[in-house]
């Protein structure tokens, strides 16, 4: 069911001049002012779809370029009880034993592979083979756990973990993450051969 499309405001004066807003094309030119002084804003680096009503289900945003042509689309989708911790390093296949790094993001996910958006389970884990841990981080700025730790919690159901490889030590960096919460624990393996 569209929710109907939203364009972006360029600040707060073309809206006051255009005495329009991205909301109600009907208001009165007093009734646009006002409105686009209050939320400009808040409006002028995002978009918003206030008259929403939460349904567990799937929201799909599609963008539009200045043509009218599909320029991104994302869906986000309800999630359902946690059944995993996935750990993803990108692009990061293999490591040079040179004090390279590597960085892992850990997220706590449904049978789906969908992020559990409100999990903040403490997480611990273990570095061994031909690397160690480095650093720990959630995103969350209001957290005051410390980044040398190898346990912090999960903000949004994500964290990000940096490991760094030994020096003129090849083989495995074995990356081992506990939910004690969840009661899930999971291994991943990131060669350094060269």
């Amino acid at each position: 069911k569209s929710q109907g499309r939203i364009k972006k405001q360029l600040g707060q004066n073309t809206i006051t001049t255009s005495c329009r807003t991205n909301w109600d094309e009907k208001m009165s030119e007093e009734d646009g002012i006002r409105y686009a002084m209050e939320t400009s804003i808040l409006d002028r680096y995002r978009l918003r779809w206030n008259n929403v009503v939460y349904e567990p289900g799937e929201v799909k945003v599609v963008c539009y370029d200045e043509n009218g042509n599909v320029g991104g689309e994302q869906i986000i989708r309800t999630a359902g009880s946690p059944t995993a911790l996935k750990v993803d390093c990108k692009d990061r296949i293999s490591l040079s034993a040179d004090g390279d790094l590597v960085y892992a993001t850990v997220s706590l996910v449904d049978a789906n592979g969908t992020i559990i958006p409100d999990a903040d389970d403490s997480i611990e884990l273990t570095v061994t083979g031909a690397g160690h841990f480095k650093a720990i981080c959630n995103g969350d700025a209001t957290s005051l756990e410390p980044f040398n730790s190898p346990r912090m919690k999960l903000f949004h159901g994500q964290l990000v973990v940096t490991m760094e490889t030994t020096l003129g030590k090849l083989g495995d960096i074995t990356l081992i993450i506990k939910d004690k919460q969840a009661k899930m624990i999971t291994k991943k393996n990131i060669k350094v051969e060269r």
